[in-house]
């Protein structure tokens, strides 16, 4: 395997392509923002956002550190086994940032 530590010719002259910096530019962009929107640091005003969205019908919610099950029913009003049930839980496990429906009470 060849360790390339500089360009071939062929890569030097796109590189000096400013249509080509253009697109790589862009896909770098491309790629970080998809990272951190997928994975935004702890109290980053990306991490904010996630936690924070709701459906549009207002019906779901996106579990966070320190959350429980009965406190999320209690919360919204609805008993927790019913909250169970309508997102097919089986234990008490619940993970950061799953996305729970809330059924209507």
């Amino acid at each position: 395997m060849r360790l390339a530590l500089s360009p071939t010719p062929d890569e030097e002259r796109r590189l000096r392509d400013p249509v080509h910096q253009s697109g790589l530019s862009q896909a770098i962009f491309s790629g970080l923002r998809e990272h951190f929107e997928r994975f935004p640091p702890p109290a980053s005003l990306l991490a904010w956002q996630r936690d924070n969205q709701r459906s549009p019908s207002g019906n779901e919610y996106r579990i966070q550190s320190g959350d429980t099950l009965s406190a999320i029913a209690v919360r919204h009003g609805v008993p927790v086994n019913q909250l169970k049930q309508a997102n097919d839980i089986n234990g008490d496990v619940i993970r950061v940032g799953q996305v729970l429906q809330i059924p209507r009470s």
